[in-house]
């Protein structure tokens, strides 16, 4: 029966025949999407969501950071949610002497070929999924053959959620490399490290010590957290900043922003809070008809609520489990509920799971966790919707714009599919306690 997996021992053939069908899948529909994406490319003259409308805006993220790393006003006027080790990173990675530019704009013109470390550190993050991915099939006893290797990095490295960071130029491409390696590291103190330079440019995963607690490694979390303060200090004496305790309430604003429009809210979600915030801040669900706008209002309300409450099943069982799982299925856990529950990581934050996936295909659910990743990382730009025009300032380029864009079908279908996929993870999770005498003959070592 479906709901019987711990009845029989979680074969390593169906861990290897998993990662094939996902893969192979994946495949298919990337070469799907880049046909569609050039039909689209013709007939509109730019690329289909999610990737920006505006040309201006292509690697604005990346300039904009190097810029504000030479200039003062970063946390009181930018209102920047960066750490300052991000800004610390900026000024290396600048080839040009930034402060002679007058805007991030023209940093961009005069220094586009720094781009290139970020590409670097995102191929080399694809790099380390790989090669996780090899130690993983190898660490059971099995050989994967090199070209389902080389497929895997080229998978990742192609992945929509990952090109759209870099037509942003967004940071979290660094991120997701050191949390990469730190995934194919175990509890080192290399790993603890890499998890600890990631958390200093994407604040949010300090929710990833969680695993280490939950493993008892306090070794590993006391490692994770003095790594962690000492880029702060480093990056404070390499960029001076007086303003540094602006940090919280910027990142509290940014979190609780109601001031984006609809379209750019529900634009590249992960979680339906960024559909509850459209609806609930914007003009156009405000000319509904007032019961139908209550309906609607309320019925999001319910969705988003029930996301948290199976985030909140989630880490307590996983808190309950912990001892007999891996830790890179516990990380996978953490980030997907953080997906679910926040719409501030963005729709390119969906790569941070990358480096975990590989924990799902030993799963007794295995092959209906592999189902539910097609469905998370296939290419959803497919415009689906009415025509929204848009007219604005950019906050990124500065360029006015005006015209019109359609929402993508993953705007629509991706965080009911993390929501889903938080469910079945809940699922598994309860198994695990009713079956709890076959947990050790199912999972083998409970080591990471």
């Amino acid at each position: 029966m479906f709901f019987s997996p711990f009845k029989k021992r979680c074969e390593l053939g169906n861990s290897y025949s998993c990662f094939v069908v996902l893969l192979k899948t994946l495949l298919v529909f990337e070469l799907l999407f880049c046909t569609y994406a050039g039909f689209y490319f013709m007939k509109t003259g730019r690329l289909p969501s999610p990737f920006f409308y505006n040309y201006g805006d292509t690697f604005m993220d990346f300039f904009h950071t190097n810029y504000w790393s030479f200039h003062e006003g970063r946390f009181d006027e930018w209102r920047s949610i960066y750490p300052i080790f991000v800004f610390w990173l900026g000024r290396l990675f600048s080839g040009v002497s930034s402060p002679e530019m007058y805007s991030a704009t023209a940093l961009r013109v005069h220094d586009l070929g720094a781009i290139s470390y970020l590409l670097a550190a995102y191929g080399l993050g694809a790099a380390a999924c790989a090669w996780g991915l090899r130690l993983h099939f190898k660490n059971n006893g099995s050989y994967l053959r090199w070209r389902y290797i080389v497929a895997w990095f080229f998978l990742v490295l192609l992945s929509v959620p990952g090109l759209f960071a870099v037509e942003r130029g967004n940071y979290i491409l660094v991120a997701f490399m050191f949390l990469a390696m730190s995934a194919v590291s175990g509890f080192t103190w290399q790993a603890a490290l890499f998890l600890a330079l990631a958390i200093n440019i994407k604040q949010y995963l300090v929710v990833l010590l969680f695993v280490p607690l939950v493993k008892q490694r306090y070794d590993f979390l006391l490692l994770a957290v003095v790594f962690a303060v000492i880029p702060n200090i480093l990056g404070l004496i390499a960029v001076p900043e007086y303003h540094y305790d602006l940090l919280i309430s910027n990142m509290m604003g940014f979190a609780s922003s109601a001031s984006t429009g609809f379209f750019e809210k529900v634009w590249c979600p992960t979680s339906l809070l960024a559909w509850l915030k459209g609806v609930q801040y914007s003009s156009i669900a405000h000319a509904m008809q007032g019961s139908y706008y209550e309906f609607v209002y309320i019925a999001m309300s319910c969705a988003v609520w029930a996301g948290r409450l199976l985030a909140l099943a989630a880490l307590s069982l996983a808190a309950l489990r912990g001892r007999c799982l891996r830790a890179s299925y516990l990380y996978f856990i953490v980030l997907l509920c953080l997906l679910v529950v926040s719409d501030a990581p963005g729709g390119y934050s969906l790569i941070l799971l990358l480096p975990f996936v590989v924990s799902l295909f030993e799963r007794p659910f295995a092959r209906l966790f592999t189902f539910m990743v097609i469905l998370t990382f296939m290419p959803m730009g497919y415009t689906v919707g009415p025509r929204h025009h848009v007219e604005y300032i950019s906050f990124l380029s500065g360029k006015s714009i005006s015209g019109f864009s359609i929402l993508a079908a993953g705007a629509y279908l991706r965080p009911l599919v993390l929501v889903l996929f938080l469910g079945i993870v809940v699922a598994d999770l309860y198994f695990i306690g009713i079956n709890s005498k076959e947990k050790v003959e199912i999972y083998g070592s409970v080591n990471p």
